[in-house]
């Protein structure tokens, strides 16, 4: 992260870190502790504030049914097919 900000620095021009240039650092949620607290810390200690560098965080969620019961079988969840209720749907039943 900090190496690819100072990189578009150079390119962009001195000051351009939080105007033109936004970073913005994205990861799972997961785990906050572990994503971003110790991350963040461990960036900090290791090249100073973050926000020098950083314009945001983004938590990512990724979810989704990989199967779904028909009948006796368990098939797999196409996403290319469903339409959004049905990914919606098999998402609140908790299809894994």
């Amino acid at each position: 992260m900090y190496e690819i900000s100072k990189t578009f620095e150079t390119v962009f021009g001195k000051d351009s870190l939080n105007k033109r240039i936004r970073m913005v650092y994205a990861s799972w949620s997961i785990s906050e502790q572990e994503y971003f607290n110790n991350t963040l810390a461990w960036l900090e200690g290791q090249v100073g504030p973050v926000n020098t560098f950083l314009y945001a965080i983004a938590p990512t969620q990724y979810f989704g049914p990989g199967a779904q019961t028909h009948g006796t079988k368990n098939l797999p969840f196409n996403y290319s097919t469903a339409t959004i209720k049905q990914a919606t749907d098999a998402f609140k039943a908790g299809g894994a």
